[in-house]
């Protein structure tokens, strides 16, 4: 799957006053009419325990500038959002400054397989920010060629 480029989103939901949130590149879109979108998180996660309980959890879609927030909130254990000053979103969701776009989204349903739920979102607001997208191809960072004579086509 390393060769399957993605791009890079942090999941967070709010539980009990706790913030939570995880690194995924395992994000898709579903439907476009409804709006609805999966997320497949590890069932060990507290991020994946504050969102089955709260049912709801916001997207923040990465910018090619944030891959140190990536790596940080990979890190289980770790208070990811220490020093960071959190946007507070519909329900309260964290929304993280800086971010390409902001999706928040409410959880429809949710199927195990493996060690991870695959959750399937109605997604209930958007927030678009100018930017260029933080991808991941072959366990690195990579960022949009400026220039599309970069690419080779068919």
């Amino acid at each position: 799957m390393a060769c399957f480029a993605t791009g890079i989103a942090i999941v967070t939901s709010k539980w009990e006053q706790q913030l939570c949130g995880m690194t995924v590149n395992s994000l898709t879109s579903v439907s476009l009419k409804p709006p609805l979108l999966l997320v497949c998180l590890a069932y060990n996660s507290r991020t994946r325990n504050a969102i089955i309980r709260s049912g709801h959890f916001a997207v923040n879609i990465l910018s090619s500038r944030q891959a140190y927030l990536s790596e940080r909130f990979s890190r289980p254990g770790e208070d990811h959002f220490r020093d960071i000053r959190v946007r507070p979103g519909e329900h309260d969701l964290p929304l993280i400054p800086g971010c390409l776009a902001y999706l928040i989204c409410r959880v429809q349903s949710r199927y195990g397989e493996g060690d991870h739920d695959i959750i399937v979102a109605s997604v209930q607001q958007t927030e678009v920010q100018p930017g260029s997208p933080l991808l991941f191809f072959r366990s690195q960072y990579h960022a949009l060629a400026d220039n599309a004579a970069d690419f080779w086509y068919w």
